[in-house]
């Protein structure tokens, strides 16, 4: 799965020929995306402070993308089209792949993975017959790609980009949501005795 789905999907629009009449914007686009992705990198900042820092960032930039280039400047196509290329909410994707970083949350496991990840969305056994019920039935699974566990949808319309930005604090309380999770799966006592349980 793609650790940077929000860059694959810009590439992907470039390369596109019916996208041809925006590749401009959408160069510019990916240049704005690759300083948004090495000033994230470049934070020293820690714990909320860092939270507010990077959605300062994540709002510049979806504004840039989102209202500046595909609405301002698009053609009918890429207006048309963004939702269809993932062009928008691919950046949230990528974004929260850097919450998952020391400075934010305590206590992560060494080898922990980050990004789009498959999970099962159903699981069901199909016999052909009654009788086919004693051998090994025939399993289907169906499969859906989720960028993490919990979900998070913000809608944003361009009138509300800079009234209403993506808040940190509703970024803070996702983390704190993550910290907790991270804190019951991996047994940290004093989280244990003020729950009062291990999970």
């Amino acid at each position: 799965m793609a650790l940077t789905p929000h860059k694959e999907k810009l590439l992907a629009a470039i390369a596109n020929p019916k996208a041809k009449g925006d590749k401009e914007i959408l160069e510019k686009a990916f240049k704005a995306y690759e300083k948004w992705i090495d000033d994230l990198n470049k934070l020293t900042s820690k714990g909320e402070k860092r939270i507010e820092e990077m959605t300062t960032l994540l709002n510049a930039y979806k504004d840039y993308l989102e209202v500046e280039l595909i609405t301002n400047r698009g053609s009918p196509f890429i207006k048309r089209q963004k939702g269809q290329l993932k062009l928008d909410n691919s950046v949230l994707e990528e974004f929260l792949t850097f919450l998952v970083h020391p400075d934010i949350i305590k206590n992560l496991p060494d080898a922990i993975e980050t990004g789009s990840q498959t999970a099962f969305m159903s699981l069901s056994f199909r016999p052909t017959n009654i009788v086919s019920l004693n051998n090994k039935p025939e399993i289907v699974l169906k499969q859906k790609d989720f960028p993490m566990k919990k979900e998070v949808f913000m809608m944003r319309y361009k009138k509300q980009h800079e009234s209403f930005p993506i808040s940190s604090e509703v970024i803070k309380m996702f983390v704190k949501e993550i910290q907790h999770f991270i804190n019951a799966t991996w047994y940290d006592p004093d989280e244990a005795l003020q729950r009062g349980s291990f999970t």
